[in-house]
């Protein structure tokens, strides 16, 4: 049986919330063009796109050093990969990613941004040294692109 991505990011979602204490009453995953989840609240529903962040290697979309690690990780082999101290333009490129999107809500949906790190697939390229992440930076360069998407909020956990 696989599972889709919108199920994992079901999963990721659940425990983000049982993480902050927010109540819920559904989780739901849902296709494109909607964002990955719809979670029901006592409050309301929120639609929330999620995204693992990893930094990039070359000039295409995706990391080839994950895409490696990842197929290490599958056949059993064991590697060793660098990892990069600083976090900030691997946040901001996936923040400019997601806000450069549309999504179709249904009604009227908060629309939330989950930033992910520490995948299980791929540690080392979403690895999130938070000694280094310096929140003022990141602020700087994704505040204003946030406030013009559609995102009403914006959040980061490590799976």
């Amino acid at each position: 049986m696989s599972i889709s991505k919108e199920q994992v990011s079901a999963e990721q979602v659940r425990r983000l919330l049982v993480l902050l204490r927010y109540p819920y009453t559904r989780i739901d995953p849902m296709s494109p063009p909607h964002p990955d989840v719809r979670v029901t609240t006592p409050a309301g529903r929120i639609a929330v796109e999620a995204t693992e962040v990893h930094w990039r290697t070359g000039s295409s979309r995706g990391s080839p050093t994950r895409q490696s690690e990842e197929q290490a990780l599958r056949a059993g082999v064991v590697r060793t990969f660098a990892s990069q101290p600083n976090p900030v333009p691997a946040v901001v490129e996936a923040i400019k990613i997601k806000c450069g999107k549309s999504y179709r809500l249904d009604g009227d949906e908060d629309l939330w941004l989950l930033l992910l790190g520490g995948s299980p697939a791929a540690p080392a390229s979403t690895f999130v040294f938070t000694a280094f992440l310096d929140l003022a930076q990141l602020s700087a360069f994704t505040d204003e692109q946030l406030a013009r998407s559609g995102f009403s909020g914006a959040t980061s956990s490590a799976n």
